[in-house]
């Protein structure tokens, strides 16, 4: 039963609000340099953040699976795409955000390298210190699991703090 609600849910995030699919992925594609089994998968702008399968594994695809365990909401992975930062070390959209229409992620190169220095109880997935990327991945989940989008988008759900300490 829970696996239907998630592929409806996914369905529904698929096609957005409006109904017709977002054919470019706001402005990115679905194009991917990496993947997990789980159905994460990694697109590196040029210039952005070269990482290898181990590093991809350990920085976004651990993550991600300790985020589902937090959360209790198991779905196939989002697509995260490393952005470039400008002369300053800061990119124009903060540290991430997440297109709940499609699930895309935006993560800057610090917000993935600093996933590594947040490990949490394995059993639980629950983290010791903060974690843009987990809460981008937060949304992700809770748009795929039906949660309200204004809610989402609002931080109105226990799991942002949680499973993410944001």
């Amino acid at each position: 039963m829970r696996s239907i609600l998630a592929a409806s849910a996914l369905a529904v995030l698929l096609t957005g609000c409006s109904g017709v699919e977002s054919n470019d992925n706001h402005g990115y594609g679905y194009a991917y340099d990496l993947s997990s089994p789980d159905g994460t998968r990694l697109r590196n702008l040029p210039g952005s953040l070269e990482l290898s399968q181990a590093d991809f594994e350990d920085l976004i695809a651990e993550p991600y699976r300790a985020t589902e365990t937090c959360a209790q909401i198991v779905t196939g992975g989002p697509l995260v795409v490393a952005v470039i930062m400008d002369e300053t070390g800061y990119a124009t959209i903060g540290r991430g955000n997440t297109f709940l229409d499609t699930g895309l992620i935006r993560a800057t190169p610090q917000s993935i390298l600093d996933s590594r220095y947040y490990a949490g109880n394995p059993a639980t997935g629950r983290l010791a210190g903060t974690s843009t990327l987990r809460h981008e991945f937060i949304h992700y989940l809770l748009a795929i699991s039906g949660f309200p989008e204004d809610l989402n988008a609002s931080h109105q759900s226990p799991l942002f703090k949680e499973c993410s300490g944001l």
